[in-house]
């Protein structure tokens, strides 16, 4: 329904000028994907979303630091 509704609104309606369509990710899509994906695209999030492209969760810079932070070094 939302994006409906801004697709609905005037081309100079603010909304509609800062409103932008986002390539999605998966919960099944792997880190190496997820970092290229928003290293190209020069994001630091992106939505991740179910089967029904339902948004679940956002994944981002901020994410990978803390997996990489985590993991042994070596």
């Amino acid at each position: 329904e939302l994006l409906q509704a801004i697709a609905d609104l005037p081309s100079e309606s603010p909304v509609k000028c800062v409103a932008r369509t986002l390539p999605a990710l998966r919960p099944e899509t792997s880190l190496h994907e997820a970092l290229e994906t928003l290293q190209r695209l020069a994001e630091p999030e992106l939505p991740v979303v179910n089967p029904s492209s339902q948004i679940v969760g956002l994944f981002g810079m901020a994410h990978l630091q803390k997996i990489a932070q985590s993991q042994p070094p070596g």
